[in-house]
């Protein structure tokens, strides 16, 4: 029996939406009016900041519904050191209505689920033309939640009409030939342009829908649709092919200009002065010999603004733990901010997610640890000019215990055990001198 709570007047959550906040939505909205009166026809509402000291009870009591955010039942982050709830936003929300072993629902929550909480993801899936979107529309965020919601919406009306009739998914390459005669009145080729390097790749696949799961990629999604499909698939590639454009022209073109490297030990680690929000991606794209360990990025338009500016990104194939980083970070933001006496825990200050007397940093994991980001903004921080000096300091490889070798290592990488390990470590982190 769900426990009843006050009347929904409004569901939140932040700006650029991820995937499973989206669907969390949804599934609040189409199966929540139990537990949230009114839920189904409340407005979505989307937050530039949030105060996270406030009790989640006290939004509630508001009739706010949150979604990803605030500490409540339907957030998953991690606070002052505290264990997540676990899943992502989605799982959270069908797990408390009773209804994740709804037939029509299980592998989507498995596909966000895996999307969310392990990075699991490819070019054309729904989670990463859903970032191109918002990339292209960052003042508004409902074109991103609509797209989601009119492909998922059809994927799960088709599995209830009938989940066992197999789906003909056909391959991409008749959506990309079509989408393509819309765009430009004829057919390309990638010498003709760049940018359609990876939309052409895309159509070229092949897939066996009896062998392989389904993608929620946009060709599969677009099968479902009755409706407006042609829009809906053309809002996805449109939004990939300009963001692939900006990427490979303004981006580059900005790590090329701003970027400025240190060597430590054999790691290269890149600052970049730059307001493009792709250059980061662009500089932890390169490969080889130009590989990069730890790419910074200093946003200047989001500092003068005075809220969160930094993004500190390490490269998963050197296996850098970002514990020591963000022990380093962490401790000398306290001190700039005249508050080093708050927390003095070292355990506490290295810890995943957010601390709320000290919001300044985010650690997503061993993937990224941020003074801001593009769904919340957060104050400014005052140690810019000591970044780099921190995350030098801060620099550890993972213990072998946590190493984790699969689809992501690179190619020719043999992983690395005990003495192996022991031997690269000492190699690369045992003199830490700067070298210019």
């Amino acid at each position: 029996m769900l426990k009843r709570k006050p009347m929904c007047k409004e569901k939140v959550t932040h700006h650029n939406s991820h995937l499973d906040e989206i669907v969390g939505d949804m599934m609040a909205t189409n199966h929540g009016d139990e537990k949230f009166p009114g839920i189904s026809i409340a407005p979505l509402t989307f937050l530039n900041s949030i105060d996270y000291n406030k009790d989640p009870e006290e939004f509630l009591r508001e009739g706010r519904v949150l979604f990803g955010l605030g500490g409540g039942d339907y957030d998953e982050h991690c606070y002052d050191g505290k264990k997540g709830r676990g899943g992502c936003c989605a799982s959270l929300v069908a797990r408390d209505l009773e209804i994740e072993d709804r037939s029509e629902l299980i592998k989507v929550l498995d596909f966000v689920t895996e999307n969310d909480t392990k990075g699991k993801s490819w070019p054309f899936d729904a989670a990463n033309v859903l970032r191109a979107i918002h990339h292209l529309n960052p003042t508004y965020s409902l074109i991103g939640v609509n797209w989601i919601r009119q492909g998922f919406g059809a994927h799960i009306r088709r599995n209830l009409k009938d989940l066992n009739k197999p789906r003909e998914i056909t391959n991409p390459q008749s959506l990309v030939v079509d989408w393509m005669d819309r765009k430009f009145g004829r057919q390309l080729t990638e010498k003709d342009d760049p940018a359609l390097k990876y939309i052409l790749r895309y159509g070229q696949q092949k897939r066996d829908p009896e062998k392989e799961p389904f993608l929620f990629d946009i060709n599969a999604l677009a099968q479902d649709l009755t409706s407006q499909r042609n829009d809906w698939i053309d809002l996805g590639l449109n939004a990939k092919y300009e963001e692939q454009k900006e990427f490979i022209t303004l981006a580059a073109d900005e790590f090329k200009k701003n970027a400025t490297f240190e060597m430590v030990g054999n790691l290269r680690i890149a600052t970049i002065v730059s307001n493009n929000k792709l250059v980061a991606r662009y500089a932890r794209s390169q490969k080889g010999g130009d590989a990069i360990a730890v790419v910074i990025q200093i946003q200047p338009a989001d500092r003068e603004a005075g809220n969160g500016f930094i993004q500190i990104h390490p490269d998963p194939q050197f296996r850098l733990s970002l514990d020591g980083i963000t022990l380093a970070i962490r401790k000398a933001e306290l001190i700039a901010q005249g508050m080093e006496n708050l927390i003095t825990d070292e355990e506490l200050l290295m810890a995943e997610g957010t601390l709320r007397k000290s919001p300044h940093w985010y650690r997503h994991l061993d993937l990224g640890l941020y003074n801001g980001a593009l769904s919340l903004t957060v104050p400014g921080s005052k140690i810019e000019d000591r970044v780099l000096g921190c995350v030098i300091d801060g620099l550890r490889p993972k213990p072998v215990s946590d190493q984790v070798f699969g689809v992501f290592r690179p190619k020719n990488t043999a992983p690395l055990v005990d003495s192996k390990l022991q031997k690269r470590a000492e190699a690369v982190f045992g003199n830490k001198r700067r070298v210019v």
